[in-house]
């Protein structure tokens, strides 16, 4: 009997967390273009967003992760490809930044 309570209590614990969780984990689960430790040219960054973007919807918001040493290819490929940049976050001890991004189709 203790080991059907167990199992019971057990399953009903997996249970309220797998439900519980995937909410939250959405809010920062968002695709992700993770271009770190590559050496891109402008029209591949772009090839990259575009192909990353193509299963979201106006409006969806997606992450482009660049080197430092890359930021202004990034940059310029942020602007060709027409998305808006909404926030932009620098790690110098890292050397990369992070830079969320709106779709706009």
């Amino acid at each position: 009997m203790r080991l059907v309570k167990f199992c019971f209590f057990f399953l009903a614990a997996l249970l309220v967390f797998s439900v519980s969780t995937p909410a939250e984990a959405d809010a920062e689960n968002l695709p992700t273009v993770n271009t770190r430790g590559a050496c891109l040219n402008t029209n591949e960054f772009v090839g990259l967003i575009m192909h990353e973007s193509q299963r979201l919807k106006n409006g969806d918001n997606m992450r482009l992760i660049a080197d430092i040493p890359n930021e202004p290819e990034a940059r310029e490929a942020i602007a060709k490809s027409g998305y808006v940049l909404l926030d932009e976050e620098r790690n110098e001890l890292d050397d990369y930044l992070n830079f969320l991004l709106e779709v706009k189709k």
